[in-house]
């Protein structure tokens, strides 16, 4: 997979708000990619429940990229290229807290083997413009 960042945030509804486009319908809600200054506070959680190292295809992060703010996708390989790459060497039961806007990319599996994890979004709720829900579970 090519070096990305995920830049998107689930929302109940689809509400044309200035700063807020590429707008995907899944499910019951939307995907839209916020503003610069909501992705810049987001940091994501991956709970791991497998081993995952490069053998097994772990994710590779290019440390700092973050501070690049968004990164176009043909910019992405050469800003890794000038970054510090860090091989995501993790047990089961590890917690792994990284920026949103960091670059980063799967491994090639040496061998065949489960890599599972969880992945938990972290952003400001009080950053949403007016109109706008977060999707949330309904209780």
């Amino acid at each position: 997979m090519p070096w990305h960042q995920d830049r998107v945030v689930a929302l109940k509804t689809r509400c044309e708000t200035p700063g807020y486009g590429r707008w995907v319908g899944q499910g019951d809600f939307w995907h839209a990619e916020p503003p610069l200054a909501l992705l810049e506070k987001m940091i994501f959680a991956r709970v791991y429940l497998d081993d995952s190292n490069a053998a097994n295809g772990a994710m590779e992060f290019a440390l700092g990229s973050h501070k690049q703010g968004r990164v176009a996708a043909g910019d992405a390989a050469r800003i890794a290229a000038d970054s510090e790459i860090e091989i995501e060497n993790a047990r089961r039961g590890d917690v792994l807290f990284l920026k949103g806007l960091t670059l980063h990319r799967s491994g090639r599996a040496a061998k065949a083997a489960q890599r599972r994890i969880v992945r938990i979004d972290f952003a400001v709720r009080e950053e949403l413009d007016e109109g706008l829900e977060w999707a949330l579970p309904q209780n």
